[in-house]
């Protein structure tokens, strides 16, 4: 297969920041596979340039269908292909486990990205020194499922040794499937609720107004095609317009009109606080995760 114009420059980034054009998965789970197929869909990468390790011979053969090399074993993966990004997109809770399977290789990796929700830089780091001490640069992202359409949203923060050149190549890399902001690491809780766990607070709203829909008369494929499409649309309209959400509601509503009437609705039912609450549980849990995944220390 040529090889795309996008790929080319991919490629060349990689060598520019002392990697190869490769990029390893630990773990394929939903967001490991979110991003390989917004990476996929991208035309920035090929499948003979991912590869990724997971747990089953059944999830491996999954894999294999979509003609992505496989290996059920991290540390044989990081053995032929640890010169490249290195994704790191398994469950909090087995970070120290993971960590253990590929020790031996950690002195031979030249960065590892991280998906890991609530997992500071410093657990990370504790994790993944190598026997002799050595670290490679470390890279946190937060990205999110709508990453495998296209339309994701990330952020990123990076260790203070890791070189420019990583961090505007993992940075191009997810703006290839949606948008990827830099962030303070004190941010990053608030973003993994916000953005991260958002896509389900919206699926659920998404959902309540086909319910609504159906029970107005509308059949359900249409009620749920116009509930989403007005929610795309919406979206767009203030990341287009940069008018504040607010304003664009009251646009919506005419005085003593069907909209108003339904937002009124929407305050009885504490819809706006019950968000907020739910960002906020979010938060509160992502640093929880990261105060559980912290390896003991003597």
């Amino acid at each position: 297969m040529a090889k795309t114009a996008a790929c080319e420059e991919f490629e060349a980034a990689c060598v520019g920041a002392g990697l190869k054009p490769e990029i390893a998965f630990i773990g394929g789970g939903n967001m490991a596979t979110a991003l390989i197929e917004g990476f996929l869909k991208s035309g920035l990468v090929t499948q003979d340039s991912i590869f990724i390790s997971v747990l089953t011979n059944e999830s491996a053969a999954h894999w294999r269908k979509f003609g992505i090399t496989t290996y059920t074993d991290n540390d044989e993966l990081l053995d032929h292909h640890g010169q490249g990004l290195v994704f790191l997109a398994v469950k909090p809770h087995m970070l120290s486990t993971v960590a253990l399977s590929i020790k031996r290789r950690l002195s031979r990796l030249k960065v590892t990205v991280s998906v890991l929700a609530g997992v500071r830089l410093s657990s990370l780091a504790l994790c993944l020194a190598a026997n002799d001490g050595t670290l490679c640069p470390l890279i946190r992202i937060m990205p999110n499922m709508p990453s495998a359409v296209g339309h994701g949203a990330a952020v990123l923060t990076a260790s203070a040794d890791c070189p420019q050149p990583m961090v505007e190549l993992v940075t191009k890399l997810m703006q290839t499937v949606g948008t990827c902001d830099a962030i303070p690491e004190s941010q990053m809780d608030a973003a993994c609720a916000l953005s991260g766990s958002g896509p389900a607070f919206v699926y659920s709203v998404i959902e309540a107004m086909s319910d609504g829909g159906v029970h107005a008369g509308l059949p359900r494929a249409l009620a749920t095609k116009l509930a989403a499409q007005t929610v795309m649309g919406a979206a767009h309209m203030v990341l287009t317009t940069e008018k504040h959400p607010g304003e664009l509601k009251d646009m919506v509503c005419s005085p003593g009109g069907t909209t108003i009437a339904g937002i009124r609705a929407l305050e009885r039912g504490n819809l706006r606080s019950s968000l907020i609450e739910a960002v906020q549980a979010a938060a509160e849990r992502s640093i929880q995760l990261g105060n559980l995944s912290q390896p003991a220390t003597k």
